[in-house]
């Protein structure tokens, strides 16, 4: 899980969770200031539904190139790294993983070497809800602690707002 650095410093995971939502976008940027105050890794997991579901969901053809939907999370998620790191000298090592499947159960498999997870609130689902469907599972299964953020409001919310509760 972690490795002794001395000096009472540790090197871990933090793992957050990615869908290109508001909230998801603030988890990040929580996520990279744990990453940074721990000195841990940064684990960027962005989960996303196979096209062989969708052909079966909704009687669409399958593409040419399954792998191109994979492609694409990865290029948006790097592009959504790219934006919150802004250049940050001091940014935490950043590890990139695209998986096929349903994000909680994903997530949870992600974090189960990490010592933090971050999630959004709400993902790209129902927002009448307090918590999403993710980050219930999410606080619900994981082994470790999970930090639920909530998205910045136009009201004047502190960025990154976060409730903790522990996995």
């Amino acid at each position: 899980m972690t490795e002794d650095l001395g000096c009472g410093r540790r090197a871990g995971v933090v793992v957050v969770g990615v869908d290109g939502s508001l909230s998801s976008r603030a988890a990040l940027r929580h996520a990279i200031g744990e990453a940074q105050l721990r000195a841990a890794t940064l684990r960027v997991v962005s989960a996303y539904e196979p096209p062989e579901l969708w052909a079966l969901a909704y009687g669409e053809p399958l593409p040419s190139r399954p792998s191109g939907v994979a492609d694409a999370v990865r290029a948006e998620t790097r592009r959504m790294i790219d934006d919150a790191l802004d250049g940050d000298r001091a940014a935490p090592e950043v590890e990139l993983v695209i998986s096929p499947g349903e994000a909680g159960p994903v997530l949870v498999g992600a974090s189960r070497d990490a010592d933090l997870l971050v999630v959004g609130s709400r993902g790209r689902g129902c927002t009448r809800m307090p918590l999403g469907s993710v980050a219930l599972h999410c606080v619900l299964h994981a082994r470790c602690p999970v930090t639920v953020v909530r998205p910045t409001s136009a009201a004047g919310e502190r960025p990154a707002d976060a409730l903790a509760a522990q996995g």
